[in-house]
């Protein structure tokens, strides 16, 4: 059955899988849809799915140490005594 303008659970843990692999996959689908049981029968429009998803992955970027140090009076290849 296709809902136009709609994405369910299915569906999304499918794009879910793709992107994400299996091991990120219940907790993406909880953060995005409430729930990670495929019978729940949950749908949400295409808009909020993008929008959720967007959100969770800043969340997730914001939550990553970051790997560059504080920056630096000196210029790029410049040496120190």
């Amino acid at each position: 059955m296709e809902l136009k303008g709609y994405i369910t659970l299915e569906e999304a843990m499918q794009i879910t899988y793709l992107r994400y692999g299996r091991q990120q996959l219940d907790s993406v689908l909880e953060e995005v849809f409430g729930t990670s049981d495929l019978t729940s029968g949950k749908r949400i429009t295409v808009t909020e799915f993008l929008h959720r998803l967007h959100r969770n992955q800043v969340k997730i970027l914001l939550s990553k140490p970051s790997t560059r140090g504080p920056p630096s009076d000196q210029p790029q290849g410049a040496q120190t005594q």
